[in-house]
């Protein structure tokens, strides 16, 4: 199997890939509210400014520390169908989530004209809600490094398997990901999943957040150069896990611009 063909996504090129093996005892996980709209091109602007009138509640769970990364980001790579605008914040747990989510709809309610005018700019009957919860998160300040582009891959796991997956990633490809963040190559990335499953079983997304479009260059020399330094019997073990476990018709990759973003 070629290289480019073991890198899943250029978002985030590492082996989509687990084993069978011990699970480490589980840590509290961060969860993301995503709110996905579809919007028509010509008013995605009229659109995210709208979605910015939000900004002052959410700096002010951000400096709380109700939440600790929020944005808004809107599609860069088109395709048709499907949304294309996202509202998101992460938090800790689900309690400061709930906060967050009560904060945020007590403003919905005190503002029914941007309400109203968010509605009449999208398409309602498009409108998902997804609450993901993190195995695998790290980010670096905003303030240290600015996030302009943000790149997902969207994987279907086989059932029962998405725990050796993440088991491996954080094995094999955490380290090297870390490090891109404290070097400043990319400003963060995670592995998610749903907490409530509104889609099918399995479903997973790989994130990456940068700052700009050179860092998909230095991450696939990163991804290439790791590779190679695995033994064959350990390539051959991801390999043949990809293989067995991945829906490959239900991958997905997703380039999206960031119109808001902030992280602690």
């Amino acid at each position: 199997m070629q290289l480019t063909q073991i890198a899943r996504g250029l978002a985030l090129p590492l082996i989509a890939a687990g084993a069978l093996m011990a699970q480490p005892v589980q840590k509290p996980q961060p969860v993301t509210m995503m709110s996905h709209f579809k919007v028509p091109a010509d008013k995605v602007e009229a659109f995210t400014a709208k979605g910015k009138q939000f900004v002052p509640v959410l700096d002010a769970l951000f400096n709380a520390g109700t939440i600790f990364a929020y944005a808004i980001d809107a599609d860069h790579l088109h395709s048709p169908g499907g949304t294309n605008v996202t509202f998101w914040y992460t938090a800790e747990n689900m309690a400061q989530l709930g906060k967050a989510d009560a904060a945020l709809n007590d403003f919905a309610s005190k503002n029914p004209q941007l309400m109203a005018d968010l509605s009449s700019l999208s398409d309602m009957n498009q409108h998902r809600d997804v609450i993901v919860r993190s195995p695998v998160i790290s980010m670096s300040s905003s303030s240290a490094c600015a996030a302009k582009f943000g790149s997902s891959t969207t994987e279907k796991v086989k059932a029962g398997k998405v725990g050796d997956d993440v088991a491996l990633f954080n094995k094999y490809w955490k380290s090297q990901m870390d490090e891109l963040v404290k070097s400043g190559v990319i400003c963060a990335y995670g592995y998610d999943v749903e907490s409530f499953h509104t889609m099918s079983p399995g479903m997973t997304f790989r994130w990456v957040l940068m700052p700009d479009f050179g860092a998909f260059d230095k991450l696939r020399e990163a991804s290439r150069a790791a590779w190679a330094k695995l033994p064959e019997p350990e390539q051959k073990l991801l390999e043949a896990f990809d293989e067995a476990n991945y829906d490959a018709s239900a991958h997905r990759d997703n380039l999206s611009a960031l119109v808001v973003y902030k992280s602690k």
